[in-house]
């Protein structure tokens, strides 16, 4: 965080900062949609395949430098959203991945009952 940015958060009365965290959350949401959008899609691909990788565990260990879980995590997500394009809610980022992620464990669960 730069100097700026703490200066400028601090000088905040707390309404603004409501404000101000909601407006980062629904950026956050967006940026989610996106990614699992395009992590949809990159699988869908197999774009994988491109730079050597087996699998997009590999692709996004070394592009995104996430670890194990956030891999398992987002990809999760994007194939939720490859497989029901209906679950809107995540896309038009008004429902946060860890809904989404609770959604998915839930989903897994009832067809498993079937």
């Amino acid at each position: 965080m730069s100097a700026t940015h703490l200066d400028e958060t601090v000088a905040m009365a707390d309404l603004e900062l409501v404000q101000h965290l909601r407006g980062l959350e629904a950026r956050q949401r967006d940026v989610e949609a996106q990614t699992a959008t395009v992590l949809a899609e990159l699988d869908r691909r197999k774009a994988y395949r491109a730079d050597g990788h087996a699998s997009m565990w590999g692709l996004l260990r070394v592009t995104a430098g996430w670890s194990d879980r956030e891999c398992r995590e987002r990809m999760r997500i994007a194939r939720l959203v490859a497989a029901f394009p209906d679950a809107g809610e995540l896309l038009g980022g008004r429902a946060g991945v860890g809904r989404e992620h609770r959604r998915d464990r839930a989903r897994l669960r009832q067809s498993a009952l079937r």
